[in-house]
């Protein structure tokens, strides 16, 4: 146990015998309290979309700053290095990857501000594998590259990198705040892997085999915004793309959502885990999962591409796989005083439901702003955000731009409520996007889901990611790519780099160990048995400072809120 742990513990005791004291008794838990007591009686979890930990801070803290009409960045002179690009080992020539041929490498390069928006690159769970060819991370270009119109020729996009030119805000919160630069996608693959691997850390429970040609069942149309019926398939635990070994290799939509897109491949988790959500209930604590375009299946906004984007995407949204959690035809809150609390909506809303939002939906509309807190709502004491597809940080459809325009009014919301001094921020990503990042994860689990072409497992050989032992539950080869985790919060330790290996779970227990909530896996079962890599998952401590020993306070922490401009990122004058 750290000694910042021992003194924490100590200041609860201390709270928890001075309420005793004062009153003769200690006082009952209400369902928006934290039965602890903790310093962070909020915790807010922004969760964005498929980015690597190069590709956003490879080259942090040094921005080019070389191109007219680009916010500057000029880091603290006394700002510590990151793993990145530009340092070590990782320094070219050695950070390269071969080129589609075969015949050379390629190198990361910056892109841009004028760059934001770019094509969506492979992140399979196989072709991440593949790519990171058992440590030798050499086969980016060849394995996970795209073909799209708006890539580069050679496919070299995928090796392509921001800096603080671009991705200001998120530079500008790392500088006053802490981030890590050692923590990982909890396994391979796309987004929904990742969004079910932070709320439960286990992908396992779909039963059954594929069943194509099901339904019809209720659908959305993307380009248009309108409610149809279509056939869809229903994927099982065989290997088929999006499953495999009876793990969610792919992002197959929760089966039953009202709002997926027709014809959409869905998936059913019929004998799951439980999530951080029914630990949640069980502690009479609120919680919510918020997310754009919850309430409204049909409400669409222009993408970063010049298309149309649903601002709900349902396989983003991890509780809508669990029975337990899922609101399936997306009813409303019953009343705006019983947002994070049980009732009809089961704890999934729209963002809506916690803030106003001045939004308008159209093909052509890039508006949606956030301006403050609903009235009559409380902060539940765990808050997970969603952005609307066009602003979740998604290449192609979304960029850094928009993104930032989403993460700094929401931070900024938070900062100047009521809430923030007791708050903790955490911003990360559900999976790389497959832009590369030259850290190989270590293998925490291993799989060994055969040769088969689609959803098999390919890191250290055919069919192979490590050795799993005899019986081990398949399909959840991890740790998976490197990705950016920041914490914003009073007690975050100031202009900070932590190097411990962390993963999505990683959250998943910080919610648990902060609110005294116990483990997923209610008897003790390993991760290779099918348990939840919440027991294996590095701690999310070192990123604070409880005691203000690291010039983290200055004194009074309600005067440490620092407000961005959502168009540049910059601090804004005040």
């Amino acid at each position: 146990m750290t000694a910042n742990n021992i003194r924490r513990i100590g200041r609860l005791v201390s709270l928890a015998t001075a309420t005793t004291v004062a009153t003769g008794f200690a006082l009952p838990s209400l369902a928006s309290d934290p039965v602890t007591t903790p310093l962070i009686k909020h915790i807010i979890v922004i969760f964005q979309e498929n980015v690597s930990f190069d590709h956003y801070f490879g080259t942090y803290p040094f921005a080019a700053n070389r191109t007219a009409g680009e916010p500057i960045f000029k880091a603290a002179s006394d700002t510590p290095a990151v793993n990145g690009l530009l340092a070590g080992p990782a320094a070219p020539p050695n950070n390269s990857t071969l080129n589609i041929a075969g015949t050379g490498t390629i190198q990361p390069f910056r892109l841009g501000r004028n760059q934001a928006t770019t094509c969506d690159e492979d992140h399979n769970y196989t072709d991440e594998q593949a790519a990171y060819h058992a440590g030798q991370v050499d086969l980016v270009v060849q394995k996970l590259s795209s073909t799209a119109a708006n890539c580069a020729p050679d496919r070299s996009t995928v090796m392509g990198y921001y800096d603080g030119n671009t991705v200001t805000a998120l530079w500008n919160y790392a500088q006053h705040f802490a981030i890590s630069d050692n923590s990982f996608g909890t396994t391979y693959g796309p987004s929904t892997p990742g969004a079910i691997n932070l709320v439960a850390g286990n992908t396992h429970g779909v039963m059954g085999s594929t069943q194509a040609g099901f339904g019809p069942v209720p659908g959305i149309n993307q380009s248009t915004g309108e409610s149809g019926s279509q056939t869809v398939t229903v994927a099982g635990s065989d290997t088929n793309g999006n499953t495999g070994g009876g793990s969610i290799v792919g992002d197959p939509r929760p089966f039953g959502d009202v709002c997926n897109p027709l014809g959409s491949a869905q998936v059913a988790l019929n004998n799951p885990s439980r999530n951080v959500g029914d630990l949640l209930n069980a502690a009479r604590l609120s919680w919510g999962w918020f997310q754009g375009g919850f309430s409204n299946c049909n409400s669409i906004h222009k993408a970063s591409d010049g298309s149309v984007k649903q601002d709900y995407i349902g396989h983003h949204e991890p509780f809508q796989y669990f029975a337990s959690t899922q609101n399936l035809t997306h009813l409303p809150p019953s009343s705006p005083a019983m947002v994070g609390l049980t009732d009809q909506a089961k704890h999934q809303y729209d963002l809506s439901a916690l803030f106003t939002i001045n939004s308008v939906s159209s093909a052509t509309s890039r508006t949606y702003d956030i301006t403050g807190f609903q009235p009559g709502v409380n902060l539940p004491a765990v808050t997970f955000l969603k952005a609307p597809g066009f602003l979740d940080g998604h290449a192609q459809y979304s960029d850094p731009l928009l993104e930032q325009h989403f993460i700094v009014q929401v931070v900024n919301t938070i900062m100047t409520s009521k809430y923030w001094k007791d708050t903790a921020i955490v911003v990360l990503y559900d999976d790389s996007d497959g832009w590369y990042d030259h850290v190989y994860p270590p293998l925490a689990n291993a799989s060994a889901l055969g040769a088969l072409p689609s959803s098999s497992d390919a890191l250290t050989g055919p069919g192979q990611c490590g050795a799993p032992l005899a019986g081990a539950v398949l399909g959840r080869c991890g740790y998976g790519p490197r990705l950016p985790l920041l914490v914003i919060s009073p007690f975050a330790r100031r202009n900070y780099v932590d190097h411990t290996v962390t993963d999505q779970s990683s959250v998943l227990r910080f919610i648990e160990d902060n609110f005294g909530l116990g483990r997923i896996d209610p008897a003790p079962k390993s991760v290779a048995e099918g348990g939840s890599f919440d027991q294996i998952a590095g701690p999310l401590d070192s990123l604070f400072d409880f005691d203000g020993e690291h010039d983290s306070w200055h004194g009074d922490r309600d005067s440490r809120p620092l407000l961005l401009d959502p168009s540049t990122g910059q601090p804004i004058q005040r």
